[in-house]
């Protein structure tokens, strides 16, 4: 028996159009803001924002927002790039997207990632750049340095890391949790007493014994 056809997806407005990009435009700003907060607060100061209640910035990330040790990598070094891109005082527009920033990061030594950016969105906007495009668009760059160059800057192999531990799993699933519940406490009446109960529920997570 056939399945009934789907009807037609609906059409948008110009007035909906140009909100729907109005507000894609929030998020993605909103995005690579927090990136840029994020590598702030790991370097501020040698990491005194974090310090002072954790023992690591892995740490803190995984119980204050619910991210593991490797997507917060990306995020920190997403944040770094836009930092980056102000400090040269670039008129390129930052990206919109973390993984814009992971070819340029992975494949180039640092003095020419800002300017294989610019040359990226001189003719269009981060909007249009998918990862692959702009992947290409590196490897393409990458043949222009010389080959010393780009040796001198190659990263060690990192050794493999073993696989997490469903009980690690099932720990940084459970702060992910914990900060949602967090968010919505915060707007609750009897507020400072749940957010005390999520304290002692985190400490409860990461007890091992």
């Amino acid at each position: 028996m056939k399945s009934p056809a789907l009807p037609p997806p609906p059409e948008l407005k110009p007035a909906d159009q140009k909100l729907l990009r109005d507000l894609e435009a929030k998020v993605e700003k909103s995005a690579m803001d927090f990136c840029v907060a994020l590598a702030e607060i790991r370097s501020h100061k040698d990491g005194i924002f974090w310090k002072s209640e954790y023992s690591t910035f892995q740490e803190y990330v995984r119980v204050r927002f619910g991210y593991g040790e490797q997507h917060a990598g990306r995020l920190v070094a997403a944040g770094g790039f836009v930092l980056q891109l102000e400090d040269s005082k670039s008129s390129a527009p930052r990206p919109v997207r973390e993984n814009q920033v992971r070819p340029l990061l992975n494949k180039l030594p640092t003095k020419h990632q800002v300017p294989c950016w610019e040359q990226i969105t001189e003719n269009t906007t981060p909007a249009k750049l998918t990862g692959d495009i702009i992947e290409a668009e590196v490897i393409e760059y990458r043949k222009k340095i010389p080959k010393k160059e780009l040796q001198a800057n190659k990263r060690p192999r990192k050794a493999k890391k073993n696989r997490i531990p469903p009980e690690e799993k099932a720990r940084e699933k459970s702060h992910a949790l914990v900060v949602k519940l967090k968010a919505f406490a915060e707007q609750l009446p009897q507020s400072e007493k749940i957010l005390t109960t999520l304290k002692e529920l985190t400490a409860l997570i990461d007890r091992k014994t």
